[in-house]
């Protein structure tokens, strides 16, 4: 960011500030980041009996509207540049300059985001998940390409010096950094709405469930959603009629601590129904229910 920052006072170019921005987006939102992991994992409380993961996506929901905002101020500042024509803006001779550091941060973007891609997968396959991550991959992915297409921008500019093809592209740059918030925005939007979890992340949950004891009939009323790093789901589970109230508890607490071990950060609740009673369905459900052996 700092080096980006020396290029654009020493050039003036558009484009350098639009790969500034960027930058300071990242800088920003990994800063955020450090507080949010942390605060969003810790234990729920007395004041947030649901755990923390609120704080993660207040989080993305702020380091989105940042870089919206920096999408926005970038945009208006190109078109402002384009419309006064002003062909002293750009200190032409020192372009080649801003090349080298929109190359060396071009680099330095796809290194880091083959680090966090990483980080990602590894949580995937924990089948955990992290907003905060998800929003610092958005941005870093966006980096390599944005600062490979911004050094391109300059160098055309430089050869062809024809200084109006600054401030188009810093427009179309606008357009990509607003295009990196949209999807930090949409899971954020997802979670505080309360849409349910995704399908196959539903029908894992059924299938460990069913899978547990042979004494277990059937299951409905699924409800899910994520928010933050953790999933609530809540169903009624169907056991057999003639089970003890003791014997369906025990039946109950075995689904529970299968399915925490194989999706971490969940919060179960189940409700206990006899098989004789009739499936409930006030929606069409995101899940097929395995035929029982029984």
């Amino acid at each position: 960011m700092l080096l980006k920052l020396g290029a654009y006072i020493l050039t003036g170019s558009v484009l350098i500030l639009a790969s500034l921005l960027d930058s300071a987006a990242d800088v920003f939102s990994t800063l955020v980041n450090l507080f949010i992991n942390k605060k969003s994992l810790e234990d729920a409380d007395k004041e947030h009996p649901f755990g923390h993961g609120g704080f993660e996506v207040v989080g993305s929901l702020i380091q989105g509207m940042v870089i919206t905002f920096f999408a926005a101020s970038l945009f208006i500042e190109s078109v402002r540049k384009w419309f006064e024509a002003d062909v002293t803006y750009i200190v032409h001779s020192t372009l080649p300059l801003g090349v080298g550091v929109l190359a060396v941060s071009a680099l330095g973007g796809f290194l880091i985001h083959l680090y966090l891609k990483a980080q990602i997968r590894k949580m995937e396959e924990k089948k955990e998940r992290s907003l905060s991550l998800i929003a610092d991959h958005a941005h870093y992915s966006g980096d390599a390409y944005a600062n490979a297409a911004s050094a391109l921008g300059v160098f055309l500019v430089y050869v062809t010096n024809l200084w109006y093809l600054d401030a188009v592209l810093g427009c179309v740059s606008a357009f990509f950094l607003a295009r990196a918030a949209y999807p930090i925005l949409y899971k954020t939007f997802r979670d505080i709405v309360h849409n349910e979890a995704p399908q196959s992340l539903q029908q894992e949950v059924v299938n460990i469930a069913m899978s547990v004891d042979k004494r277990i009939r059937g299951l409905h009323l699924l409800r899910s959603r994520q928010f933050g790093p953790y999933l609530f789901v809540d169903f009624h589970l169907k056991v057999a009629d003639d089970l003890g109230i003791k014997e369906a508890h025990a039946i109950a607490d075995k689904v529970d601590r299968a399915i925490r071990r194989a999706i971490p950060r969940t919060d179960i609740l189940i409700h206990l129904d006899p098989e004789s009673e009739p499936d409930q369905r006030y929606w069409d459900p995101s899940y097929t229910i395995p035929r029982s052996d029984a």
